[in-house]
């Protein structure tokens, strides 16, 4: 495993399906960011790597249940993305919306920062809307082909490299979204029921975006590449 410490963070993550956990808990990138070395990543945040993979190694050691998307075949991993993390997107994206907007109303003169949360989340909302619409309709059923031996009907590279392009801006985002909010921090003496449930949609929605991507950057997208010999 201490052999690892200079494999990249998304190698590390495409190899332990449950890794994500874990780097999540030191706060390393595994997603956009995780072409970085390891060892790169630990010594700028002064984090021991053998900690991190020790934690990885024990995860690992228990895990039983988690699905190694590496030995699926690539149309059982494109519907699981579809329909987990983009309808996870389509549920909650208008909801967040439509509580980020009353937040920020109401506590938005008191709170001035929350009208910046709010137009962040408009604005990747909406990218995000539309990235999964040109996964859904253009690249995945190229992939899907191409999982089953079937012969590409446009170059992928393109797509793949815009998809990531896309991915890290909906990083930059969601760390702007973070840091207005100090990391989603709750503070009793001002938050209203509604103001809460925001930080935490807001929270939860970060997770399961930062899952997401790893999904496709470290695994859909290599593997899809890997067939056309790149």
């Amino acid at each position: 495993m201490n052999a690892l410490e200079h494999s990249t963070v998304s190698e590390i993550a495409a190899t332990y399906p449950d890794s994500y956990r874990i780097f999540h808990k030191y706060g390393i990138d595994f997603c956009c960011g995780g072409k970085r070395k390891l060892s790169d990543v630990c010594a700028e945040k002064s984090i021991e790597p053998r900690a991190v993979l020790g934690d990885i190694a024990a995860l690992a050691a228990t895990a039983d249940n988690t699905t190694d998307w590496q030995k699926k075949p690539l149309a059982e991993l494109v519907e699981h993305i579809i329909s987990t993390h983009h309808a996870f997107l389509r549920q909650e994206l208008p909801r967040l919306h439509a509580l980020c907007a009353k937040v920020a109303r109401r506590h938005g003169e008191d709170h001035p920062y929350l009208l910046q949360v709010f137009e962040e989340y408009c604005i990747m909302s909406e990218e995000l809307r539309q990235h999964i619409e040109k996964e859904e309709n253009i690249l995945f059923p190229v992939i899907v082909a191409l999982g089953r031996g079937g012969a590409a009907a446009l170059d992928i590279s393109c797509p793949i490299e815009m998809m990531e392009h896309e991915h890290e801006e909906t990083g930059a985002h969601l760390e702007k979204i973070s840091a207005l909010t100090h990391g989603y921090k709750m503070d009793d003496s001002y938050m209203c029921a509604s103001f809460k449930a925001l930080y935490t949609g807001l929270a939860d929605l970060e997770n399961d975006i930062k899952l997401h991507i790893h999904k496709e950057n470290n695994i859909l997208f290599p593997r899809a590449l890997a067939l056309l010999g790149r």
